[in-house]
């Protein structure tokens, strides 16, 4: 701006007085183009003054230099009285305001443009795909070129901002929607499980809300922030979700079964033993466990049991209401008049009822119950029919008690005897009418001739001499009663064993269960022969054996049969696909083996054998199936059906026999069916290091196959050939495994040898602290292992912590490295922070002002900000220095893999750092003392898969902590 001349000098002190007023002469009166000036004067230094005070006063600097040189003109005319001139000059003047003032709105426009830009790309940075963001930059450099023309080109920045907005806005909203679908998906879920996820549910929600406030405020990278964290809530909580929603339908038909059970006075005495199982099943699929899976297991083993005891109701019936009517027999056997005479075969029933007890016993108690209460019903069937024949037997042993009691008299009373000796006569002569009176035709004989020879000496009237012969008559008629009660019992029984033997002799497997046939027809003939010999006793049990032994035919029969069907199918398979005239020949003499064995009866090992034969057919269909050109498509449900058959053995080693230069498709087919997940060849030209690769990670995969197969959250294993790079990812909202690399091209190093670059000093520094905990230090420290394969067992850690829910639960503990996933929630960061370096400078106004306060937080969050002006060498500009720092080393790639760093940015007990983009953690600062890599603290999921690869690469010692709760997972 001009300088002021004295005459202008003049002229605005005379303005001066004329405006203030004051004492003195009174001042000439001023004409109406003065006055007309003055106006104008006043409302241009206005525009003008505004311009200068505008916070894009440097972007129209030239402008204002001009508007200047014009306000100074007029002032220079004015005070010669030129007011013509003078209002030329301020038209001017005014002109170049409105001028500006369009320039320094464009600039303002542009600034707020610009500022709306950077803050999406530096929200979406590290989130989003490359291109958009790359997109975006680019069409920001482009804007920052049409501004920088002459004249600025704000209309060109514009629609480049546009643009911007255009690449990323829908990123971010799609990137918000989605986690609304999700939770949508979530509260359509049945309301059982929405109970089971209500914890998430509101935590989901909350950030939702959260994410949606920070949308509508532009507020990108809270917006962000909140998102991620919903979904590291909401995408868990799906999956949990739909395993929880198969658990509660199992759950409600287990219910079902078990009210069923319980309404049925026959099983209502069982219910406990299932309602146990049931809450087992609970307690395993709560959120404590969340082993889901196995509760639904247990569930169907619940319903399981409860169909067990429904079809056991009637056999359970039948042996209560038999046992109930067994005691109430053998009690009054046992006080029968003629109990001790039939002592022998009153222990034998009561040894079989103690045996149905424990067998009724043994029922609740096994998993397959079926069988014991099924010999529990026969035992207490046997004994009521050892009941009745004894109780017949005693029954007859009346008389002859009561001819013994008088024949002990001393001395004899003959009218006692003739008694006894008419009544033994009256039961002889009904015993000779019975229908088996045959059978005891020797012992009546005996009878009539010891009881004529008592009656010779009663009519001698000779009581002495009548007594022996007596009791004589009394053990032959007690001997025949006997002898037709058992024959009895056995007549009553045989004919159902041997229409048994001859069902069974009437099968197709009747000549090769020969063996077995013959024992029951030996048993039989046996127990014939016993009967024949009046050996009651042994006949009965000898028929009993028959019985047993037909029982165990009938299974012969029915275990040969299917080895029938099975060995058919087998032989015709190998006739089928078998070419080779060796191969054949020696499949099937392996299958004649198998035959041999089965006519051994040892049907058991003559299925292991088929079997054993139906995978070689299928190991050598699986490989011609691999080594054609192309591969057989079926090659993986091939590889699967083996797994399932048992050949998961076979599959792994085909895998490894496959050579480096075949398809690497044949590995994928291999793996999806081994694994039961797909395995997909990512990248243009895969070749022999592909497979290398490959057949390592399924080489570490076969390690742990129970945690990869049937894991709902490993959903699939991609693959990228690459060099210079080696590694994995997880990603918790797919479920997919990506690895990428070659094998051998990196190993995993431990101990002192695990160093990190460092970009501040350009010197490898150490990852871990100097004093581990020795019990925590790994196996052979100083050997490294192959990394693609720890990379490999490291991603399916992620899977199994996923499935597990492990960290979610447990990663606070203090033995678990007490984490804290911060989440949308950065307040407790920027707290710890803030306040630790407003501690080390009481004197500055860091952290007590809100300027302060928000570029912490806004640091924090990455949003764009410029640091407070604070005096150089101030504790301000000190405390800004350091939280500058900080926040650089907090946020610095790798920063887990330095030690020294990691001690840098420690604040308390606690170390805080950026995770992942967006992502903010915390953990406690001894828990690195525990280490057995670096990268085990970049996050709580991390923290687990590292230790998770150590366990199953064989690379954490004995007396590990982590072992007690890893090996129980």
């Amino acid at each position: 701006m001009a300088t002021l001349t004295e005459l202008q000098r003049s002229w605005l002190a005379r303005l001066g007085g004329i405006v203030g007023g004051g004492g003195g002469s009174a001042p000439a009166a001023m004409s109406k183009e003065e006055v007309a000036f003055r106006a104008e004067r006043v409302a241009v230094a206005q525009l003008a003054d505004a311009l200068r005070a505008d916070p894009q006063a440097a972007r129209i600097h030239s402008q204002l230099v001009d508007i200047g040189t014009h306000q100074g003109g007029a002032l220079h005319h004015a005070a010669k009285g030129e007011w013509a001139e003078a209002l030329r000059d301020l038209a001017v003047a005014r002109a170049a305001c409105v001028s500006a003032r369009t320039l320094a709105t464009g600039w303002a426009t542009y600034a707020t443009q610009l500022a709306t830009a950077n803050a999406k790309v530096n929200a979406s940075s590290g989130v989003f795909g490359g291109t958009s963001v790359a997109t975006a930059q680019g069409l920001i450099a482009a804007a920052a070129a049409k501004v920088a023309a002459t004249p600025p080109n704000f209309a060109g920045a514009a629609t480049d901002f546009a643009a911007v907005d255009a690449a990323l806005r829908s990123e971010l909203e799609g990137f918000a929607a989605n986690r609304k679908v999700k939770m949508a998906t979530l509260k359509a879920m049945s309301a059982d499980v929405q109970i089971y996820l209500a914890a998430d549910i509101a935590s989901a929600t909350a950030l939702i809300a959260k994410m949606d406030a920070a949308l509508a405020a532009r507020d990108w990278s809270q917006m962000l922030m909140a998102a991620l964290a919903a979904d590291e809530v909401l995408s868990p909580a799906l999956r949990f979700g739909q395993r929880r929603a198969g658990y509660e339908t199992q759950r409600l038909t287990t219910a079902g079964d078990i009210a069923s059970i319980r309404a049925n006075a026959e099983t209502q005495g069982r219910a406990a033993e299932v309602e146990a199982l049931l809450a087992q099943a609970d307690a395993l699929a709560g959120h404590d466990k969340l082993k889901i899976e196995e509760g639904s297991r247990l569930l169907v083993e619940a319903s399981r049991r409860c169909a067990l005891w429904k079809r056991l109701v009637p056999t359970i019936a039948a042996h209560d209401s038999e046992r109930k009517l067994a005691d109430a027999e053998a009690t009054a056997l046992d006080k029968h008049t003629a109990a001790e005479g039939v002592k022998t075969e009153r222990e034998a029933i009561a040894k079989l009822l103690q045996d149905a007890a424990a067998s009724a016993a043994q029922a609740r108690t096994v998993t397959d119950p079926m069988p014991a209460w099924t010999w529990a019903l026969e035992a207490v069937r046997r004994a009521r029919a050892d009941l009745a024949t004894a109780k017949k037997m005693a029954d007859g042993l009346g008389p002859s008690a009561a001819a013994k009691k008088a024949a002990e008299d001393t001395p004899p009373k003959i009218a006692a005897l003739q008694k006894a000796l008419a009544d033994l006569k009256t039961s002889a002569a009904a015993a000779a009418k019975a229908p088996d009176a045959d059978q005891a035709a020797e012992a009546l004989v005996r009878f009539e001739n010891r009881a004529d020879a008592a009656a010779k000496a009663l009519a001698k009237n000779d009581p002495a001499g009548a007594a022996a012969p007596l009791q004589e008559a009394a053990k032959a008629l007690a001997q025949a009663g006997r002898v037709q009660a058992q024959h009895g019992q056995f007549a009553a029984s045989v004919g159902a064993v041997e229409d048994r033997l001859k069902a069974l002799r009437a099968k197709p497997t009747a000549a090769a269960i020969k063996v077995r046939l013959d024992s029951v027809a030996k048993a039989i003939a046996g127990a014939r022969a016993s009967d024949q010999a009046h050996d009651g006793a042994a006949a009965i049990a000898a028929l009993r054996k028959a019985g047993d032994a037909a029982a165990i035919a009938e299974q012969a029969d029915r275990e040969r049969a299917a080895y029938d069907v099975e060995a058919k199918r087998v032989g015709d398979r190998i006739n089928a696909e078998v070419t080779g005239a060796a191969a054949k020949k020696a499949q099937l003499a392996a299958l004649a083996a198998a035959a041999k064995t089965a006519n051994s009866l040892a049907f058991a090992f003559a299925d292991v054998a088929l079997k054993k034969i139906d995978l070689q057919l299928d190991k050598a269909k699986l490989a011609a199936g691999a080594s054609r050109k192309p591969a057989d498509p079926n090659l993986a449900a091939l590889a699967s059906q083996m797994v399932d058959k048992g050949g998961a053995a076979a599959v792994d080693a085909l895998i490894q026999a496959q050579p480096d230069g075949v398809d690497p498709k044949v590995i994928d087919a291999l793996a999806t069916g081994r694994y039961g997940v797909k395995f997909t060849i990512k990248g243009s030209a895969p070749g022999a290091n592909e497979v290398k690769t490959m057949k390592r990670m399924c080489e570490v995969f076969s390690t742990i196959p129970d945690d990869i197969r049937g894991n709902v959250s490993i959903t699939g294993v991609t693959h990228v050939d690459a060099t210079g790079t080696v590694g994995g990812g997880y990603t918790p909202a797919t479920g997919m495994i990506a690895m990428k690399g070659r094998r051998d091209e990196v190993h995993q190093k431990f101990g002192a040898r695990q160093t990190q670059y460092d970009p501040k000093t350009r010197k490898d520094v150490s990852q871990l602290p100097k004093d581990i905990d020795p019990n925590c230090k790994a196996q052979n420290e100083n050997k490294a292992v192959e990394y693609m394969g720890f990379a490999a067992a490291h991603e399916v850690g992620h899977g199994v912590d996923d499935e597990r829910g492990f960290m979610a639960q447990h990663g606070k503990d203090a033995d678990k490295g007490g984490w804290i996933d911060h989440g949308a929630d950065i307040e407790p960061v920027a707290a710890a922070v803030g306040g630790d370096i407003a501690g080390k400078f009481p004197a500055s106004t860091f952290n007590k002002s809100a300027e302060s306060r928000k570029y912490v937080r806004d640091k924090i969050t990455n949003r764009p900000t410029v640091r407070p002006s604070t005096a150089s060498g101030s504790d301000d500009f000190k405390a800004y220095d350091a939280f500058d720092r900080w926040h650089a080393t907090a946020t610095s790639a790798n920063v887990y893999r330095r030690q020294p760093d990691c001690e840098a940015i420690t604040i308390g007990t606690r170390i805080y750092h950026e995770a992942y983009a967006r992502q903010w953690v915390s953990y406690l600062a001894v828990a690195r003392s525990k280490a057995l890599t670096g990268y085990q603290f970049r996050a709580p999921g991390e923290w687990f898969a590292e230790l998770y690869a150590g366990w199953k690469t064989g690379k954490l010692g004995p007396r590990h902590p982590a072992l007690d709760w890893l090996t129980k997972l």
